[in-house]
């Protein structure tokens, strides 16, 4: 059945438009989403106070359900987002020699490794990316490169991109919170 609804788009016979697998999964969470706007305009042309108060206990419990989806969902796709970047770059990967040296010195190197996933470490919460763009600076030979820039809520790194679509650290990561930024005395210099 559900293959049969997500392949259908549109009913040319008729004119009808059949809803897709996702879209008949996401209405029952908009139609929750507008349960407070209906509480609302009940509440407008309600005029006992004790149904109001009732009504307005409701609006509040609603409101705060919706509010916690949202951020539920969002949080998901966050961590979603931030698992695809953390499988392309190459650095935060250890290698299958590591196994080899026992136990106990594979979690010690665990732990110093880039792990994106896990909570940052001043604060616990959840790291977000924010941003991701191209960038070009200058090495120390004086050589111009090409780089990704990542931003993240506590971090920044600069990252070589490859043909596979994979990332390769340029520099270690730089925590934001430890990040020393200098105006420049020429305007006209990059």
């Amino acid at each position: 059945w559900a293959q049969r609804v997500s392949q259908r788009n549109y009913n040319s016979e008729d004119g009808a438009v059949d809803l897709q697998l996702g879209s008949l999964l996401t209405m029952p969470l908009q139609r929750v989403m507008k349960y407070g706007l209906l509480l609302q305009e009940i509440l407008r042309h309600t005029e006992d106070g004790e149904e109001r108060l009732a009504l307005e206990s409701m609006i509040s419990h609603v409101t705060s359900f919706c509010n916690e989806l949202n951020s539920t969902y969002r949080a998901k796709c966050d961590q979603a987002e931030l698992r695809g970047v953390a499988d392309r770059i190459e650095d935060a990967k250890l290698p299958d020699w590591i196994d080899g040296l026992g136990d106990e010195t594979a979690t010690v190197l665990e732990s110093y490794r880039l792990n994106l996933m896990r909570p940052m470490p001043h604060n616990g919460q959840l790291r977000r990316r924010i941003s991701e763009g191209d960038v070009r600076f200058k090495d120390e030979k004086g050589k111009w490169n090409d780089a990704k820039c990542l931003l993240f809520t506590d971090l920044l790194l600069l990252a070589k991109s490859s043909k596979r679509n994979s990332l390769r650290l340029l520099r270690p990561p730089l925590r934001l919170d430890r990040l020393v930024l200098h105006k420049l005395s020429d305007p006209n210099s990059t």
